[in-house]
């Protein structure tokens, strides 16, 4: 496996990864989401929010826009919401790791 390889399989787990995380989150209820349980983004909203936040800040930096494609992570509270940034960013990794050469 050549390292190209390698890294396009490695953000496919990744993807494959988040969807897990996001549809085992989906069996909670908002105040379940939002349950500070001391953590250390507080609760499983605020790690999913983290996650996002830093995946799409990595992908800013590695493409050199320089800055994030999705509203404040502030704003993006529910799962629908925290689902869709993850969305947009699993599009834009795929893209972006598409274009290695």
């Amino acid at each position: 496996m050549t390292a190209l390889e390698q890294i396009r399989s490695l953000y496919a787990y990744n993807e494959w990864a988040n969807d897990h995380v996001l549809a085992a989150a989906s069996g909670l209820s908002e105040e379940e989401l939002g349950r500070k349980l001391g953590a250390s983004f507080e609760s499983v909203q605020g790690n999913l929010r983290h996650t996002l936040g830093a995946q799409v800040m990595w992908l800013a930096r590695w493409t050199g826009s320089g800055r994030a494609k999705m509203p404040e992570l502030d704003k993006v509270r529910t799962l629908d919401a925290i689902s869709e940034g993850y969305a947009s960013s699993h599009e834009e990794l795929r893209r972006f790791v598409g274009s290695l050469g």
